[in-house]
């Protein structure tokens, strides 16, 4: 279902059309940034997730219960299983994490080089790509809360970003790659997400992305 989706968002760029900004680049110099060089890719957050919980759900002595997620850094919050900060020191070293412990608590933390949301910036009408959000959601996460809107904000009389708020109720580290992979291609940058980890509830949480095209 996932594939099929993959092949409407790449066939979405020729139902909204791709806008000619060249000659433009000043006026549109926000939009293109975002796109190819401060935004962040979602599939990628999500990839590196997955990799990461391969490798935590193995660790002994503490669990992940909460999980942050911000640009190219994730943060595991640990709750502590009879386990020692040493050993927990010895096995972040050994699998490329290393360990933050502040106001926040213990935390499993590892960075990802950043990959920009598209590798050339396309302009695309965001009311157009949030109906596509609305029905791919339908079709492969049927039974999770849609994606929520925020109000659109206008740049220099030329573009909108358009926050996306998906509330997410016992998801499964697959879920979250079926939706980058429904996400991918697309002009959102991935914002932040604060989840929580339940071994019965799977992930709950909130993740914030952000929407950058036309509105006309």
């Amino acid at each position: 279902m996932v594939i099929r989706f993959s092949l409407l968002c790449a066939c979405l760029f020729l139902l909204v059309g791709c806008f000619d900004f060249f000659g433009k680049e000043e006026k549109y110099d926000g939009l293109i940034e975002l796109l190819t060089k401060d935004g962040t890719n979602v599939k990628m957050v999500f990839d590196g997730l997955l990799i990461d919980a391969s490798d935590y759900q193995e660790l002994q002595g503490w669990e992940v219960n909460k999980i942050k997620l911000v640009s190219n850094h994730s943060f595991y919050f640990l709750k502590n299983r009879n386990g020692t900060l040493a050993q927990l020191q010895d096995w972040a070293t050994q699998h490329y994490f290393f360990v933050n412990v502040d106001h926040n608590g213990t935390a499993l933390v590892r960075s990802q080089k950043n990959l920009p949301v598209l590798t050339e910036a396309k302009l695309m009408n965001i009311s157009d790509v949030s109906a596509y959000l609305l029905d791919a959601f339908r079709f492969t996460l049927p039974n999770k809360p849609p994606p929520l809107f925020e109000e659109d904000e206008e740049h220099n009389e030329a573009y909108f970003t358009r926050i996306v708020r998906i509330q997410l109720k016992q998801y499964s580290y697959q879920d979250l790659l079926d939706l980058g992979t429904l996400i991918d291609g697309l002009p959102i940058s991935f914002s932040y997400a604060e989840l929580d980890v339940s071994d019965s509830e799977g992930l709950s949480g909130e993740i914030s992305l952000k929407m950058v095209g036309v509105n006309s």
